[in-house]
């Protein structure tokens, strides 16, 4: 009698998934600028290089993380979408003229809030009381030392007031 043969299969062992993605989490740490152009759309490296050297975008390495760049590419997103702005044929702009008016209103707003930019308002009441202050101060002078004194306390804050008005129309 003839002995059958049992022919072996090999099982093919299914892949690790964590060492598959470990792989693809190395991959996306570390994509090649020839890669990340290709990706980009076929684009040339100056044609990624311009819009993101503008936009602040991390891709001027050799090897790129793209876990950074597409977070940097999702913060331009939200902030876009914050102020309203849309791209259109032109690049990015305001929708229409109100938001235009919002982005340059909330820009004044950040600069008074850096301390760059002050409201004239309220530096023309804080030098008006100042000047009450030395009014009364100069009454004080008037009854201790007479009118002259007086007077001249009175001329320097005339003075003063002409260069502040000067000051705050500019």
């Amino acid at each position: 009698m003839a002995k059958k043969k049992t022919a072996t299969v090999a099982k093919k062992k299914a892949p690790d998934q964590r060492a598959l993605a470990k792989q693809r989490e190395a991959f996306f740490m570390s994509i090649s600028k020839k890669e990340y152009c290709k990706l980009a759309g076929d684009r040339t490296a100056k044609q990624v290089n311009d819009p993101a050297r503008k936009y602040g975008l991390p891709v001027f390495h050799a090897h790129l993380n793209l876990y950074d760049v597409l977070a940097a590419f999702h913060d331009l997103i939200t902030e876009m979408f914050r102020q309203d702005i849309t791209v259109g044929e032109k690049g990015t702009r305001p929708i229409d003229e109100l938001t235009t008016h919002k982005a340059r209103r909330e820009h004044l707003r950040l600069l008074q809030d850096e301390g760059v930019l002050v409201n004239t308002q309220v530096v023309r009441e804080m030098l008006e009381s100042w000047a009450s202050i030395i009014r009364q101060a100069g009454e004080v002078l008037d009854r201790q030392f007479g009118g002259e004194a007086h007077l001249i306390l009175d001329e320097a804050i005339s003075d003063c007031e002409k260069t502040v008005s000067e000051f705050l129309k500019e």
